[in-house]
Order: structure tokens, then sequence, then C-alpha cells
């Protein structure tokens, strides 16, 4: 008799498996098709205004410490 109630629950298991797989692919799809919507592209990729400031302002400062230390190099 444990054979069969440890096949029972396998089984059991196995459905189980099977259907919180199928729901949970479901909500996933539902979940990305909601959130996959064209028309908010072009706002969600456009850079802030603040950090296009900011990348500006470090590479600026980037570039500068680069033209240093190129100076240092050739004085030493």
């Amino acid at each position: 008799m444990p054979f069969s109630l440890s096949l029972l629950s396998k089984k059991r298991i196995a459905v189980m498996h099977l259907l919180v797989n199928h729901v949970r692919e479901g909500v996933q799809n539902r979940l990305v098709s909601s959130l996959y919507r064209e028309d908010l592209f072009e706002g969600l990729l456009m850079e802030d205004e603040g950090l296009r400031t900011e990348r500006e302002r470090v590479k600026a400062l980037l570039d500068a410490y680069k033209e240093a230390f190129k100076t240092l190099s050739e004085v030493l």
C-alpha cells in the first residue's frame, strides 16, 4: 500500500506543478502584454534633462582630467 500512496502523491504533485506553471505563464503573459505598450516607448527612451546635464558635466571633467594627466606625463 505505501507504494500506491507514494505514486498517488507523485501524481498529485505533478498535476499541481502543471497547473501552477500554466497559471504562472498566463499571468506573466498578461503582465508583459500590459507593460508592452509601443505608445510609451518614446517617453521611456527619452533621457532625463537633469541626467543629460550631469552626464555632460562629468564627461567634461573626465576630458579635463585626461588632458591634465597627459600634460603631467609629458612633463615627468
